[in-house]
């Protein structure tokens, strides 16, 4: 039967914004010499997305700076 939901007609739009986070993330990751590589889990590292798919997104960074994208995690979401 599926999910039914009043917000359909919005819900379309869901794939395009989640493409744009994710044009985002890669743009300020990749210009940023302490990230080692960065790839996707879940559903979007399956190639399986739908509608509703969020994003797993896992980062690789040197270690000397682990510590401090720890604590600044919530910040740097911003970008």
């Amino acid at each position: 039967m599926g999910l039914e939901t009043k917000f359909k007609e919005r819900d379309l739009d869901i794939p395009k914004h989640r493409q744009e986070l994710i044009s985002a993330m890669k743009l300020d990751l990749t210009n940023d010499r302490n990230v080692l590589a960065i790839f996707y889990g879940g559903s979007i590292g399956n190639q399986n997305t739908d509608l509703y798919s969020d994003i797993d997104l896992r980062i690789v960074i040197k270690d000397e700076v682990f510590e401090e994208y720890r604590i600044n995690k919530k910040q740097r979401a911003k970008n």
